[in-house]
């Protein structure tokens, strides 16, 4: 968003969520990123993350319900 100037980025909310977002999320999507492919302008990452996270979502409440 912010790369397609929607965003007003003068805005100091908008630059202090921006930080606090990549604070939280780039250790976890920094990794992804090394072993993704560059697909030029558009980051996948965020995508694989969200997989990753509904699979460990989906594997947590398995083993949740068969009682280990």
């Amino acid at each position: 968003m912010i790369s397609f100037n929607v965003v007003n980025t003068s805005n100091n909310a908008v630059i202090a969520i921006w930080r606090a977002l990549n604070a939280i999320l780039d250790p976890l999507l920094a990794p992804i990123r090394r072993f993704m492919p560059n697909t030029g302008g558009i980051d996948f990452s965020p995508m694989v993350l969200i997989v990753l996270l509904r699979l460990l979502s989906i594997l947590l409440n398995g083993l949740a319900a068969s009682g280990y």
